[in-house]
C-alpha cells in the first residue's frame, strides 16, 4: 500500500542519507604512497611480511621512484631469502639517493644469498660513519665471501678483525664456528656457537649451525630441536626444513619428515632439496620409480648437488636398471672422485653387470683404506671368486669371520665360499659352526645338504635331511632336497615320489612342480612335462621358465612356430629376462632371421650388455647377419669382461675368421686352448680352420686326436664327415653323418648325411633319409627346406614347391622358403611371387639374395627404379658375389644408365669369375656395346 512521506520522515530519511555520505568518505579515498609505506613499517613490525610486501609493491606503482619503499622492500626480500630480488630494489634505493651506508647489511646478505662472493668483496666495506656492530657485521660478510671461495686462512682474517671491532658479533662468531666445525674442532665450534647465540638469540643461522654440529657430534634428537628453532626465527629459509626433514629420515620420524616435504613443496615447489628429500623418503618406502621421478626433477633444479646423483644411482640400481646406475654413478665419481660409498655402490653396479674386473678396480682402493668395513669384504669376496680367484675369495671371508666371529651367516658365508673353493670339508666344518651358532638357520643346513649330494655323500645327506623334517614338519623344503638327492641316485622312482609328496603339504610349492616337470623331460614325457608346466602357469601366471620350458618341448616336437610362441609369452611376462632372450635369438639365428635375433638382443642390451652369454649370443647372431665388422666389436668387449673363458676367445676367432684375420683367429683359438684344453668348440674349430688352408695333414692329426678322447662323441662324428667332405670322400662322410644320426639324431644330422648321400652318388637314398625324417617330423621346416632344394635341383620343380609351401603352412615367416618360392613363381604369378619377395626382405632387410630376388621380380614387372635402387643395397651387402653383380648390371640398363651397366658388366668379366650366367653376362656385354654404336 502506497503511503505519503511526512516531513518528520523525509527529514530522517535526509538525515540518514547524510550520514552515510559523511561516513562513507573513507571508502572513496585513494591512499598515497607514504600512507602505504606507513602501512607496510605497522605490518614490518608485526613480522608480516607478506602483509608488508603488498603495501609496499602498492606504494611503488604510485610513485616508482619512493626511495624509501624500495629500500624496504629490497630488506623484506632479504626475510623472504630472495637475494636477486632484494639485490634489484637495494640498488634501486641507492640510485635514488638512499644512503650507501643504510643499505649495505642488507645488500651483502642479498649478495651472500646468490653466492656471489667476489662482489661482496669487491663492494661491501665498513665505512666509518656505521657504528662497531655495524662494521663488524659487513667484516663477517667479508669473512664469509673468503670461506665460499674456500679460503679459510683469509676468512679466520676477517672474523678476528670483526670481533676487534665488536667482541659481541654474532656473525663473527659464528664465522669461526663453521671453521671450527669444517676443521671438525667441535668443541670450539660449540664455543663460537653459545657466544654468537649469546649476542643474539633471535639469529636464525647460529641454530642452523648449531644443529649441524649436534649432528656431527651424533646428537640427532638434539640437532632436530635445533633446527626447529632455526625454522621458527626463518621460516622462508628453506634448507633448514630440507635438513631437518633428511634428519628426521635417518630417525625414521617418516610422518614428521613427510611433513617437512609437504611444506617445502607447497612453498618451494622449486627448491632442488625439496624433490631430493622427497626422492629420500619415497626411496625409503621402496617406491623406486617415484624416487627416480624425484631426483630427476631435483637434478634438473640443480646439477652441482653430488647427493642427487648418488641417490639417483641407488633408485636405477633397485630397479635393476645397470646401464643408468653405472652412468650415474659415473658423473657423481667425476664431481666426488674419492667417495668411499660412490666406489662401493660403482663396485656393486659392475659385479651386477658381471663386469668383474671393473669391480675389483673400484673396490681395491676402498679395501685398502677400510680393510675393516664388512660390506667392501664381503663384496670383494664374491668378485674374487667370480673372477675365479677362489683363495683370494676365500682369505676375505676368513677376515669377515674373523671380524663377525659370533655370527652364524659370516660362518655359513664362509662355508660357502670354502665350498666352491674345492675345500669341502673346511667347508662343511664352517657350515655345522654356523647351525650350531644358530639352529634356526635353515640356510645353512640346506646348503650341508646339497654339499652331501653333490658328493655323494648320500647317508650324511638324509641325516641332515631328517633333521630338516623334524625341524620343518610341514614344509615341502626337506621333501624337494630328499627328491634331488633321488634323482643324483639316479633312482626317478623315489625322486616322482618324495616331489608328489611335497605337493600334498604345499599344492602350490614352485621347486616339486618344476622338479616333476625336468623329470617328465627327462624321461621324454612330453605331454606330462608340458602338464606340470602348465599348472605351474596357473599358480604362477607370469613364470619365464614355465614358458621356457614350454618352448622346449615344442623344440624338441620341432615345432617352431609354438616354440617362438612360448617364447615371446615368457618375454611378454618379463621383457627384462634374459633367458627367453636368448633362446628366441637362437631359434631366429637357426632359422635364417638373424636380424631377428640381433632384434631381440639389443633391446636388452642396456641391462645385459656386460653379460658374457648375452654378448656371446649377440656375436653369433651378428655373425649369421654378416655384420662380421660389428661381431668382431662385440667379441672384443665378451673376451675383456671375460678374459679366462674360453669360449670368449673361440667366438673372437670366429669374428676374426669372417673377417678375413686368420693370424688372428689361430692366436685367439691356440688362447682358447690354453685357458681350456679340452674345451670342444675351438677344438673343433681348429680342424676346420686348418682344413680351410689347406693344412689338411695337421688338420687330421687335431681329428684323430679327437676320435680317441671322444670316440662316443656324435659331435666329433659329425666333424668327421665334414673333414671328410673337405677331403672330397663323400662315402666316408655318408657313413660318419650316420653314425652321429644315430647317436644323436637332429635337423642337422639329417641334412649333412643326406648331402653327404646327394655327393657320393646315392640320390634315391639321400631322399629317402629326408623323407623319413620329414615324415616323422612334418613341422621340421629346415630337413624340408633341404629337400625342397634337392627336388629343385632334379628339375622337379612341381615337387619342390610343394615343400616350400608345407614349410609356410606352419612357419609363415620362414624367410628362405619364401624367397625360393617367390623365385619360382616369378614368371607364372608375378603377383603372389612379389608378395612372397616382399615378406621376405621385409623379415631379413639385409640379405644380398632376397634384396636380389626381390629387385629380379620387379624388372620382371617394369618397376626398374625401385628395382635398381634395391641392387644397390643388395651390392653394398656382397660385393664380391658376381650374380649380384650381373643383376645390378641388368638394373642400371633397365632404368637407362646404360653406361653404369656396361662398367659394372666390364670389370665383372675381366674379373674372370665363373659363375651361372657368364655367358649371358658376356652376351650381354656385347649388346650394350653395339647398342652404343
Amino acid at each position: 500500500m502506497n503511503q505519503k512521506l511526512t516531513g518528520k520522515s523525509c527529514n530522517r530519511i535526509l538525515a540518514l542519507s547524510l550520514g552515510l555520505v559523511l561516513t562513507g568518505c573513507d571508502l572513496f579515498h585513494e591512499a598515497t604512497d607514504a600512507e602505504h609505506v606507513a602501512k607496510a613499517k605497522e605490518f614490518l613490525d608485526k613480522h608480516d611480511y607478506r602483509g608488508s610486501s603488498i603495501e609496499l609493491k602498492s606504494a611503488l606503482q604510485k610513485n616508482p621512484d619512493n626511495a624509501e619503499a624500495r629500500r624496504l622492500l629490497g630488506e623484506v626480500y632479504v626475510t623472504l631469502v630472495n637475494g636477486p630480488a632484494a639485490e634489484k630494489e637495494l640498488r634501486r634505493a641507492m640510485e635514488l639517493g638512499v644512503a650507501k651506508e643504510a643499505i649495505l647489511l642488507p645488500l651483502a646478505e642479498a649478495l651472500q644469498l646468490q653466492g656471489k662472493s667476489q662482489q661482496i668483496l669487491d663492494e661491501i666495506d665498513a665505512p666509518a660513519s656505521l657504528d662497531a656492530k655495524d662494521k663488524a657485521s659487513l667484516t663477517a660478510y667479508r669473512g664469509n665471501a673468503w670461506l665460499a671461495m674456500n679460503k679459510p686462512d683469509k676468512a679466520r682474517a676477517e672474523y678476528e678483525q670483526a670481533l676487534a671491532i665488536d667482541d659481541r658479533s654474532a656473525l663473527a662468531h659464528l664465522g669461526l664456528a663453521s671453521l671450527a666445525l669444517n676443521d671438525k674442532e667441535f668443541d670450539q665450534a660449540k664455543q663460537f656457537i653459545s657466544k654468537a647465540l649469546e649476542a643474539d638469540p633471535g639469529l636464525a643461522k647460529a641454530w642452523s649451525l648449531k644443529a649441524q654440529l649436534e649432528q656431527a657430534t651424533g646428537d640427532s634428537e638434539q640437532a632436530e630441536a635445533s633446527y626447529g628453532k632455526a625454522i621458527e626465527l626463518g621460516p622462508r629459509n628453506y634448507a633448514d626444513r630440507a635438513n631437518r626433514a633428511l634428519l628426521r629420515i635417518a630417525l625414521k620420524k617418516m610422518d614428521s619428515a613427510k611433513e617437512d616435504v609437504d611444506v617445502l613443496m607447497n612453498e618451494a615447489p622449486k627448491y632442488f632439496l625439496a624433490h631430493y628429500a622427497d626422492g629420500v623418503i619415497k626411496l625409503m618406502d621402496k617406491k623406486y620409480s617415484e624416487a627416480q621421478a624425484a631426483f630427476e626433477e631435483s637434478l634438473s633444479l640443480n646439477d652441482r648437488y653430488p647427493l642427487t646423483l648418488y641417490a639417483l644411482a641407488v633408485s636405477h640400481l633397485y630397479q635393476n636398471h645397470l646401464a643408468q646406475a653405472d652412468a650415474t654413478l659415473a658423473r657423481f665419481l667425476a664431481a666426488v672422485p674419492g667417495s668411499v660409498k660412490g666406489n662401493q655402490m660403482m663396485a656393486l653396479v659392475k659385479f651386477r653387470e658381471k663386469d668383474f674386473p671393473a669391480a675389483k678396480r673400484f673396490l681395491t682402493p676402498v679395501a685398502q683404506s677400510r680393510p675393516e668395513d664388512l660390506f667392501t669384504l664381503k663384496l670383494m669376496a664374491n668378485v674374487e671368486f667370480a673372477l675365479g680367484n677362489s683363495d683370494q675369495g676365500v682369505e676375505y671371508l676368513q677376515k669377515v669371520a674373523e671380524l663377525n666371529p659370533d655370527s652364524p651367516v659370516t660362518k655359513a658365508q664362509l662355508g660357502l665360499g670354502l665350498i666352491g673353493a674345492g675345500e669341502t670339508e673346511k667347508g662343511l666344518e664352517a657350515l655345522e659352526t654356523a647351525v650350531e651358532l644358530n639352529p634356526d638357520l635353515i640356510q645353512a643346513d640346506i646348503y650341508i645338504a646339497l654339499t652331501h649330494i653333490r658328493t655323494k655323500q648320500f647317508d650324511k645327506a638324509q641325516e641332515v635331511i631328517d633333521k630338516l623334517k623334524a625341524k620343518m614338519p610341514d614344509k615341502a623344503l626337506p621333501l624337494n632336497l630328499e627328491a634331488m638327492m633321488s634323482l643324483q641316485k639316479n633312482d626317478l622312482t623315489s625322486a616322482r615320489k618324495s616331489f608328489g609328496e611335497a605337493l600334498k603339504l604345499a599344492p602350490k610349492d614352485l621347486m616339486a612342480q618344476i622338479g616333476l616337470a625336468q623329470l617328465a623331460l627327462r624321461e621324454k614325457d612330453f605331454n606330462q612335462a608340458e602338464e606340470h608346466f602348465r599348472k605351474i602357469l596357473k599358480d604362477y601366471p607370469n613364470h619365464v621358465p614355465a614358458y621356457v620350458g614350454l618352448a622346449e618341448i615344442q623344440a624338441r616336437k620341432n615345432n617352431i612356430p609354438e616354440t617362438e610362441r612360448y617364447l615371446k609369452q615368457a618375454i611378454e611376462a618379463n621383457p627384462k629376462a634374459l633367458a627367453p632372450r636368448l633362446a628366441l635369438a637362437r631359434l631366429y639365428t637357426r632359422f635364417g632371421q638373424a636380424a631377428k635375433a640381433v632384434t631381440q638382443l639389443e633391446e636388452v642390451r642396456g641391462d645385459h650388455g656386460k653379460n658374457p652369454e648375452f654378448l656371446a649370443s649377440l656375436v653369433e647372431a651378428q655373425l649369421e647377419e654378416n655384420s662380421d665388422v660389428r661381431a668382431l666389436e662385440t667379441a672384443k668387449t665378451l673376451v675383456e669382461i671375460a678374459p679366462k673363458s674360453a669360449r670368449s676367445y673361440y667366438l673372437l676367432a670366429r669374428a676374426q675368421v669372417e673377417n678375413k684375420d686368420t693370424k688372428g683367429a689361430h692366436a685367439s683359438l691356440e688362447k682358447s686352448l690354453e685357458l681350456d684344453p679340452k674345451f670342444f668348440r675351438s677344438r673343433a674349430a681348429m680342424v676346420r680352420l686348418l682344413a680351410q688352408e689347406k693344412k689338411l695333414p695337421e688338420a687330421e692329426k687335431h681329428l684323430v686326436s679327437l676320435k680317441k678322447e671322444l670316440p662316443e662323441s656324435p659331435e666329433v662324428m659329425e666333424l668327421e664327415g665334414w673333414f671328410a667332405m673337405q677331403q672330397r670322400k663323400p662315402k666316408n662322410a655318408a657313413a660318419a653323418f650316420a653314425s652321429a644320426l644315430e647317436k644323436a639324431p637332429s635337423s642337422r644330422a639329417v641334412v649333412s648325411l643326406a648331402q653327404a648321400q646327394w655327393a657320393a652318388g646315392d640320390r634315391d637314398k639321400a631322399m629317402t633319409t629326408l623323407a623319413e625324417w620329414t615324415n616323422r617330423y612334418p613341422k621340421d621346416g629346415y630337413v624340408r627346406y633341404m629337400k625342397a632344394g634337392l627336388l629343385g635341383s632334379i628339375g622337379r620343380t612341381e615337387d619342390a614347391r610343394k615343400e616350400l609351401q608345407m614349410i609356410l603352412e606352419t612357419q609363415p615367416d620362414n624367410v628362405f622358403a619364401l624367397n625360393d618360392l617367390a623365385w619360382m613363381l616369378r614368371k607364372e604369378n608375378p603377383t603372389l611371387a612379389l608378395e612372397y619377395a616382399e615378406k621376405a626382405v621385409s623379415r631379413a632387410p639385409k640379405s644380398a639374395a632376397f634384396l636380389d630376388t626381390l629387385a629380379m621380380i620387379l624388372l620382371e614387372t617394369n618397376q626398374p627404379d625401385r628395382a635398381l635402387n634395391l641392387m644397390q643395397q643388395a651390392y653394398t651387402y656382397a660385393r664380391k658375389n658376381p650374380e649380384i653383380r650381373y643383376h645390378l648390371a641388368l638394373a642400371y640398363a633397365k632404368s637407362g644408365r646404360t653406361e653404369d651397366a656396361r662398367k659394372v658388366l666390364t670389370e665383372l668379366l675381366g674379373d674372370e669369375a665363373d659363375f651361372k650366367g657368364r655367358a649371358e653376362a658376356e652376351q650381354f656385354l656385347k649388346s650394350l656395346k653395339i647398342s652404343a654404336k
